[in-house]
């Protein structure tokens, strides 16, 4: 999101890229966090970060904090509810402000209109329903997905909400997300199974072999028979 190189992140806090203001927010949070002794909380905060081109990106960040239990430490996850296309395009009219000569000024309200047209009108309450259809999802990708908007109520939200805030918090709609796994799913057990591909299409629930063969292959660029030849061929290497 803030185009640095991987290199340049090495060895560096999260605070480093902040602005003045979200670095205070940013304290004042995780002081907050660890005041609370439970395994698991979660926050959600509005933060601003400073670009390699010293421009401001403001994102909504979820801020997970939790306790893993095989190293018996705490860890905490920040995770910006933003698509990179959308940044991608702030940065680029951004500086397009600054290459025809603007002040500082019209370069901040410009990324704040930005950050208000693209925010999600969306309460913490929200997202976490949105987190619980994706792992709906996840955990039944052999069964047909429900209309959009029965899943939306039965999980307690409504169809724009999960249409909208499942594409900011994950890059891709309901449909092309539930495809993906399914996909994923077919891959691995192509690979590590002796499952027909008949079966593997079955039980990642798709409604016939040539109808998944045709969609592993636009992903993959191979077929799924291609696949488990190469898998079988690799165990005899």
């Amino acid at each position: 999101m803030l185009l640095f190189d991987d290199h340049e992140l090495q060895d560096k806090t999260f605070s480093t890229f902040l602005t003045d203001d979200s670095k205070l927010a940013w304290n004042g949070l995780k002081s907050k966090l660890a005041k609370i002794n439970i395994d698991a909380q979660e926050e959600f905060i509005l933060l601003s970060f400073r670009t390699k081109q010293k421009l401001i990106l403001t994102t909504n960040c979820l801020v997970s904090k939790f306790i893993d239990k095989v190293n018996q430490s705490e860890r905490v996850v920040i995770t910006s509810i933003e698509i990179i296309k959308n940044s991608t395009e702030r940065e680029t009219e951004l500086r397009k402000t600054v290459s025809s000569g603007k002040n500082q000024n019209k370069i901040a309200s410009l990324s704040s209109n930005v950050t208000k047209s693209k925010q999600l009108n969306l309460s913490f309450a929200d997202i976490r329903k949105i987190r619980k259809i994706h792992d709906h999802i996840i955990n039944n990708l052999d069964k047909p997905l429900s209309p959009l908007i029965e899943l939306a109520h039965t999980f307690g939200t409504n169809e724009f909400k999960l249409k909208y805030g499942f594409k900011q918090l994950y890059g891709q709609t309901v449909f092309r997300f539930l495809i993906n796994e399914r996909l994923r799913k077919a891959s691995v057990l192509i690979q590590h199974t002796d499952t027909s591909i008949k079966e593997v299409a079955h039980v990642t629930g798709f409604i016939s072999a040539p109808h998944f063969s045709k969609a592993f292959k636009e992903k993959y660029g191979y077929t799924p028979r291609d696949l488990r030849k190469r898998s079988n061929n690799d165990d005899y290497l």
